[in-house]
């Protein structure tokens, strides 16, 4: 069995500390005029920050990834999955953001996962195309937060588990490739049932 998972908001709570810091940015740099939807999960489209507001708040995104922690039950259920038998593979988008230190970036990811002894057997960074990976490694299941990367590896018939934000509304619709979870416990039933069926 081999399964992808994503880093940011599937391993680490990282979009939290970003949604936070967001608020704040808005209300001392912006004077809380920004908010257009509270519901989206990126800050470019929960807010209407200029071109310039938006590249100034995205070069804190380095020392807010190091502050970030790793989310409930992850470090638990995937050595678990890992006792299994599975193969787990990281897929994530991090690195390939336009106006971030992309490559500090990456190399806080690597020094977070070592200093929570997180191992796994491949790593892939500035995956925009994460259905793609997916289909070439050949995994039974991924693991992500984002709706949109979700919904993409859903239409290309990948077994999809996809970590839901409550901050985040947005909901699918039910498919035969779609698991929708809201924490670390409801992934290791679905894995542990998939492995012992």
């Amino acid at each position: 069995m081999k399964i992808a998972i994503d880093f940011d908001g599937t391993i680490y709570d990282t979009e939290k500390e970003m949604r936070v810091a967001g608020e704040i940015y808005d209300i001392e740099k912006v004077h809380g005029k920004g908010m257009v939807d509270r519901n989206q999960m990126w800050a470019e489209n929960r807010y209407n920050w200029t071109d310039e507001e938006n590249s100034n708040f995205i070069k804190s995104f380095v020392e807010l990834t190091k502050k970030s922690n790793v989310m409930p039950g992850a470090k638990e259920v995937i050595e678990k999955i890992q006792k299994m038998g599975a193969e787990i593979i990281l897929v994530t988008a991090r690195g390939y953001e336009p106006n971030e230190d992309n490559a500090g970036m990456i190399e806080i990811a690597k020094e977070k996962l070592e200093a929570d002894n997180f191992h796994f057997s491949k790593y892939y960074f500035k995956m925009l195309n994460k259905s793609q990976i997916c289909l070439d490694e050949n995994v039974d299941f991924i693991i992500d937060d984002s709706p949109d990367v979700c919904q993409e590896t859903i239409n290309n018939n990948i077994k999809t588990i996809f970590l839901r934000d409550s901050e985040v509304n947005d909901v699918k619709e039910p498919n035969e490739y779609l698991y929708e979870v809201g924490n670390w416990g409801e992934i290791y039933r679905i894995i542990y049932d998939y492995i012992h069926k």
